[in-house]
């Protein structure tokens, strides 16, 4: 799980094909689905995060596969370059 914030010079655009990469995790050997998108603030308790994006694995190896993959690590690039704040979450439930 991740929850975050862009930062003042993320374009619409670009904040737009950040969440389109994530949703599309889905697509990564092990990934079982991901989902992405912004806070709908009907709770006012999000701190100032705006998105989060979700996916669900098996396992521990397949979220460090994961985690390695070309995939996760160009969109990680581009997430990286226009977010401002941060948080990152793996659970097993």
């Amino acid at each position: 799980m991740t929850l975050r914030s862009y930062n003042s010079s993320a374009s619409d655009h670009d904040v737009q094909e950040s969440m389109r990469r994530a949703a599309d995790f889905g697509m990564i050997p092990g990934v079982e689905w991901a989902i992405s998108g912004a806070n709908l603030g009907v709770v006012p308790l999000n701190e100032g995060l705006t998105h989060a994006s979700l996916l669900a694995v098996p396992d521990a190896a397949v979220l460090k596969n994961f985690y390695n993959h070309p995939q996760h690590e160009e969109a990680a690039g581009l997430s990286r370059s226009i977010t401002d704040r941060l948080l990152v979450m793996d659970i097993q439930a």
